[in-house]
């Protein structure tokens, strides 16, 4: 039968999972980590300088706690106490702040381990997603300090990881700027300020940072045995966290204990742990050792609900709303950011915890869909159309689009088809990014063995030109122009060269972009062209001329389909102002 205190603490599937294997809430332990975080960690800046840490939990508590009673004159009962009211208050739905939460649970979880033959922590690995200007930092810094010197094992090693060499120091000098904050710690503690090292000398165990772009002592890290902490892990290289998950192995309780807003790389490390985190919150993965508290607002959040109530959203990702995150300076920031596409994305994912897929976003992304349409290519049948293609030899994605006006109504309506080739090896290696496999089966993708199959390619626009008389034939030159000849020369579809500069792009991507905004360019809902309009990414110079992004060699995010889009408007709108290449380039020559 589950205790009280255990039921008290149970928070989601995970917890009820975990209390079925044997699992239980040990009080004096959660207790013990709060009580000795706040009894000797001292702030170490700012208006509240070398006053103690307080992690807080209710909203409404400040003036209760913390408890500076000695542990063992009283402190621990104290601490049960403010524990039971803290856990009942929670259980009716109060606001809560998340250090205290996160600090009882993550240390206060134990079960009984056959192999030491006593009960030892929980979990091994922790991951605590929260917006900025929540307290992440200091909070971080006590941890680590607890683990190295208040956790009561001998010769614990405690490291601080980071992206770089100068965010790792930085994360540790938080650490030594709180030890020489506080009497008691600055007394048993000595600092290497080279090394950045504290060394805790009852136990002889040490913190000290740890960077992952540090190449030269990759294999050594494979070979580090103890906890860490790990600072912003939407930016930390995956293959650093490869070689240190093992980290502390042989140890009873050791901890990877990870803190991080959302990220901009939803492919990269921090997504993929931010996601894992879910399902084993979630039950949908069962993991008794991981530990997750994420603070965020949904997802697709749109633009129009987040202007709608602001402060709604906001109050889901930031816990320590009214403390350290204040409406005030919370809605001036977000007015701010308002003013850019970049900065709202940004605004989104430090201060909401929405991940966001690229830098530079393009803002039609959520007006694509509103553009389907129930509309077949057959429909089109006998009508001229417009092609454009972006076209690679090996690992981009290859695409064609075909454009069609529509001047039935008051004005000209664009339709737009797509069709998207891939080198077979290239979509198999990155199946579990994107759903190439369903694309190909339901025939949005065509597989290509080896190298792009250009006379495929080819075989398509011929067969589109039977039906659909084509008028011009836009390409990037650089693969496409053997095939722009042969169309040419033979079929007597029209050539012409677009350069892949961003003066080129400029106006066709103002063109495109209000087309979409004012529903003038329809789709029939092509599932590869709908990811890649997801995605795709702009890059403005000083006189605000626009292009997409290609996105970097190896990544599996393509916008081959976006840019033959743009190309492929670019002409049917050129045509219908009277602009054509006819008009405007005099007869070519070949």
């Amino acid at each position: 039968m589950t205790d009280e205190t255990t039921t008290l603490w149970t928070r989601n599937e995970s917890d009820s999972r975990a209390v079925a294997a044997g699992y239980r809430f040990d009080l004096d332990r959660a207790c013990w980590a709060v009580w000795w975080i706040e009894r000797y960690c001292r702030l170490y800046e700012g208006e509240w300088a070398g006053e103690p840490l307080v992690l807080r939990g209710l909203h409404d508590d400040a003036g209760q706690w913390p408890i500076f009673t000695e542990w063992e004159a009283g402190g621990r009962e104290e601490s049960f106490e403010r524990a039971t009211i803290y856990a009942q208050e929670f259980a009716t739905g109060k606001p809560v702040d998340w250090q205290y939460e996160c600090t009882m649970r993550a240390f206060g979880w134990v079960h009984h381990s056959e192999r030491w033959g006593r009960e030892i922590r929980r979990f091994k690995k922790t991951l605590v997603g929260v917006a900025k200007k929540n307290k992440k930092t200091p909070t971080e810094a006590a941890w680590g300090l607890y683990l190295t010197c208040g956790d009561g094992e001998q010769g614990q090693k405690v490291f601080l990881g980071a992206k770089d060499g100068n965010q790792a120091s930085i994360a540790a000098g938080h650490a030594m700027a709180m030890v020489e904050a506080s009497p008691e710690l600055s007394a048993e503690c000595k600092i290497n300020k080279n090394l950045k090292r504290i060394t805790y000398g009852q136990t002889k165990s040490f913190m000290q940072p740890l960077s992952s772009s540090d190449t030269r002592s990759q294999q050594a890290k494979e070979g580090l045995n103890g906890s860490m902490l790990v600072d912003e892990i939407h930016v930390v290289d995956d293959e650093f966290m490869q070689r240190t998950k093992r980290m502390g192995i042989s140890r009873s309780e050791p901890m990877i204990a990870q803190f991080s807003t959302a990220g901009m790389n939803p492919d990269g490390y921090g997504k993929s742990q931010w996601d894992y985190a879910r399902d084993v919150e979630a039950g949908r993965v069962e993991d008794h050792a991981y530990f997750a508290a994420i603070y965020e607002a949904p997802a697709d959040l749109s633009d129009e609900a987040l202007e709608a109530d602001p402060i709604k959203w906001a109050m889901l990702a930031n816990p320590a709303w009214g403390h350290t995150v204040g409406e005030e300076e919370y809605l001036a920031d977000y007015a701010e950011s308002c003013r850019k596409v970049a900065d709202l994305a940004s605004f989104k994912y430090q201060r909401l915890n929405i991940w966001q897929s690229s830098s530079n976003p393009w803002k039609i992304a959520s007006r694509w869909d509103a553009c389907r349409r129930d509309v077949k290519l057959a429909d089109f049948s006998g009508q001229p159309c417009w092609l454009g293609a972006d076209l690679s030899r090996a690992r981009d994605m290859s695409a064609v689009v075909a454009t069609f006006r529509d001047e039935s109504e008051q004005q000209t309506i664009y339709h737009q088809f797509a069709w998207a080739w891939m080198v077979r090896e290239y979509a198999e290696k990155h199946a579990g990014k994107a759903p190439f496999a369903e694309w190909e089966k339901d025939g949005h993708l065509e597989y290509c063995d080896g190298t792009i199959d250009l006379r495929s390619i080819e075989a398509v626009i011929l067969e589109i030109h039977k039906q659909h008389p084509v008028r011009e034939f836009r390409h990037d030159p650089a693969y496409a122009h053997e095939i722009a000849l042969r169309l040419d020369e033979d079929h007597g579809i029209l050539s012409v060269p677009f350069k892949q500069t961003i003066l080129e792009y400029a106006k066709p991507v103002d063109d495109f972009e209000a087309a979409v905004t004012e529903q003038t360019l329809l789709h029939d809902g092509n599932p590869v062209y709908a990811n890649q309009i997801g995605h795709a990414s702009i890059k403005s110079d000083p006189n605000n001329n626009r292009r997409i992004v290609k996105p970097d060699d190896g990544d599996w995010r393509k916008v081959d389909i976006v840019q033959a889009g743009i190309m492929s408007l670019s002409g049917a709108m050129a045509a219908e102002s009277g602009l054509s290449v006819y008009a405007t380039e005099g007869v070519f020559y070949l």
